[in-house]
C-alpha cells in the first residue's frame, strides 16, 4: 500500500494569507483511504486541482472522497 510520501510529485512554495508557504503536490488519485493531508497542499488529478488552505487538513475517506476539516497541528 502507498503512504502520502509516495503519492507526493513535487515540493513547491504556495503564497497564501500574504505569505509563502512550504507546500507540496500530491497526486490525489493514488493517497490510500485515511490519508491525512496538512495544508498548504495541491491535490492534482487529470480533471480538478484541489487547493488545501495553510488552516486546513484533507483526509480520504473510505470512498474515496477528500474531506476537508480545520487543521489541528500546524507544519
Amino acid at each position: 500500500a502507498e503512504n502520502s510520501a509516495e503519492c507526493a510529485i513535487i515540493d513547491q512554495p504556495i503564497f497564501s494569507g500574504g505569505e509563502w508557504h512550504d507546500a507540496v503536490i500530491y497526486d490525489r488519485l493514488r493517497l490510500p483511504q485515511g490519508t491525512i493531508i496538512q495544508g498548504p497542499a495541491l491535490l492534482v488529478q487529470e480533471d480538478a486541482t484541489i487547493y488545501v488552505d495553510p488552516n486546513l487538513a484533507a483526509t480520504v475517506d473510505q470512498l474515496g472522497n477528500i474531506i476537508m476539516k480545520a487543521s489541528e497541528s500546524k507544519r
